[in-house]
């Protein structure tokens, strides 16, 4: 018993004789009462536990030793990716992402929480707006929940919008204009200035943002008899597919926009006979085809385009208009233009640099597309918007259409010619 005791207590001191680094620990222990199998084990036992201390763990290292902090350094201009490997695995590292990740993890906690509670704002308001439109109908609404009743099921334009901001802030808007578009002129002499260099400038930026695609979208659309509206320097000529069209007329109010787009045209298709290039503005559309064959049925089209030119009319929503009468029953118009986004901070953006972009390409890209198109009347068919929301892919057709046509063009046949059997 009394050897199992010394032994026990012999075994004890051992961790605390190995932090001092006193080699000669075994001396001190009474070897008189211990058995010399014990003695082989506790040396045995010792020299593990004095080899693990001294090694390093493998899977950490310490940037605090200079040798470590300057291999690294050494790393980093080799390898900037073995670098960051092996920088993930020091100890201060693991510390500051772990502190970084809790902060994060607390930021989302916020932020899934004040959402939550905006859209259980929204869900209460709106179920108590709709139970009063029921019970006592639109009139009975004051104007402020007229219009916070379209806003919570996302049917507020952009001037809507304004009028709501008025109402909730009528000293800030006071003080503040809160009307970002520019007034619109007309932009004649300005494109007629331009033309020469315009697809030099433009060039760049369309490639950049992949408006290819969309102009060939457009024109893959364009059947029957067609009008191509502020055709600018031809820029949709090589998208044309002439074998779906039976004429074509090129519509722009400056007169060397029309004649770029007729040499391009002419070069493309030099056998094609039916086509017209006229000067005039959209908005004087509808006036100098009725003056010009009085007595004679006004010429209706199978299909309206335009491409970016609703920003620079002067009266974009007369146009849109002046369109619908042109149109053929059961026509389309197929418009790609740019305006207002989806995202607030966009907007703000569109507004701030509004001025340098109408003094550069002459158009007002901070127009509120979908307004424009609910002031003029038009049956909305299909929208897309990419790019934030500010470019806009739309094909409409006149109120007293049907909708439900047949008429559209699959995506297989669109752009690969593939029918539909």
């Amino acid at each position: 018993m009394n050897h199992i005791r010394t032994s026990y207590r012999g075994l004890r001191t051992i961790p605390r004789l190995i932090e001092k680094k006193n080699s000669f620990f075994l001396k001190s222990l009474p070897r008189k009462n211990i058995h010399p199998l014990v003695i082989n084990s506790l040396q045995h036992r010792c020299l593990h536990l004095k080899g693990r201390q001294e090694k390093p763990p493998s899977d950490s290292i310490s940037i605090s030793n200079t040798d470590d902090a300057s291999n690294l350094q050494e790393l980093k201009k080799k390898s900037k990716i073995q670098y960051f490997a092996k920088l993930t695995q020091t100890d201060d590292f693991k510390k500051k992402l772990t502190k970084y990740l809790i902060i994060i993890y607390a930021i989302f906690i916020y932020y899934g929480l004040t959402y939550m509670q905006k859209l259980y704002k929204k869900e209460k308001e709106l179920v108590e707006l709709e139970k009063k439109l029921e019970s006592e109908g639109n009139d009975k609404l004051t104007l402020e929940e007229q219009l916070r009743l379209k806003e919570w099921k996302g049917e507020l334009s952009y001037k809507e919008r304004h009028q709501l901001f008025q109402i909730r802030y009528p000293e800030l808007s006071a003080t503040k204009g809160i009307d970002s578009a520019l007034e619109a002129y007309d932009t004649t002499q300005f494109y007629d200035s331009v033309a020469e260099d315009y697809d030099k400038q433009i060039n760049k930026e369309e490639r950049f943002i992949g408006i290819k695609s969309k102009r060939k979208w457009v024109m893959r659309q364009a059947t029957g008899d067609v009008l191509e509206v502020s055709c600018g320097t031809g820029r949709n000529v090589p998208y044309l597919k002439a074998s779906d069209i039976r004429s074509i007329t090129y519509v722009d109010s400056s007169l060397k926009m029309i004649e770029l787009t007729r040499d391009r045209f002419k070069k493309k298709y030099p056998n094609f006979k039916n086509v017209a290039f006229v000067q005039r503005k959209a908005e004087d559309l509808v006036k100098s085809n009725e003056s010009s064959q009085e007595g004679a049925p006004q010429m209706k089209y199978d299909t309206i385009v335009e491409t970016f030119g609703l920003c620079s009319h002067e009266d974009p929503v007369n146009s849109l208009k002046n369109f619908a009468k042109l149109l053929k029953p059961n026509g389309k118009i197929v418009l790609l233009e740019h305006g207002r986004g989806d995202y607030q901070f966009i907007n703000k953006i569109l507004d701030k640099r509004a001025k340098p972009r109408l003094e550069k390409w002459g158009c007002r890209w901070n127009l509120d597309i979908e307004e424009l198109l609910g002031e003029s009347g038009l049956k909305i068919k299909k929208v897309s918007r990419s790019h934030f929301g500010t470019t806009w892919c739309i094909t409409a057709m006149r109120a007293e259409d049907d909708v439900n046509d047949g008429n559209d063009v699959p995506l297989t046949e669109k752009y690969w010619g593939i029918k539909k059997q």
